[in-house]
């Protein structure tokens, strides 16, 4: 086997180096992309998502119809039991206020 020059062999040297250089910046590059093409196919991904999850103008408007009657019947009886709370909260307050009129005024005639 031949002997090689120093010269010969600098650039051998050079040579493996300048392709160790181009191999390492190919695959840099082909990684790079391939983490641009994820991250795009992620961020499409997540519009996708949201506009899916996006809450809809009223609640449960995708649901079987029978869950639509339940919900407008349930709509229906939270009307009805907070206008009777209404009612209620008002007759008390109207009682309590009949209530220190007359302690008020017992307490004006008891002096």
């Amino acid at each position: 086997m031949p002997q090689l020059g120093d010269f010969q062999s600098q650039m051998m040297m050079l040579a493996g180096i300048v392709m160790l250089g181009w191999f390492l910046a190919r695959r840099q590059i082909s990684m790079r992309r391939r983490l641009h093409q994820q991250s795009t196919a992620d961020r499409d991904l997540r519009k996708q998502r949201d506009v899916t999850d996006r809450p809809t103008a009223m609640p449960l408007s995708t649901a079987p119809p029978e869950m639509q009657r339940w919900q407008v019947e349930m709509l229906d009886l939270q009307r009805e039991l907070k206008a009777e709370l209404d009612m209620k909260i008002v007759v008390v307050q109207t009682l309590i206020r009949q209530a220190d009129e007359r302690i008020s005024s017992l307490r004006s005639h008891a002096k």
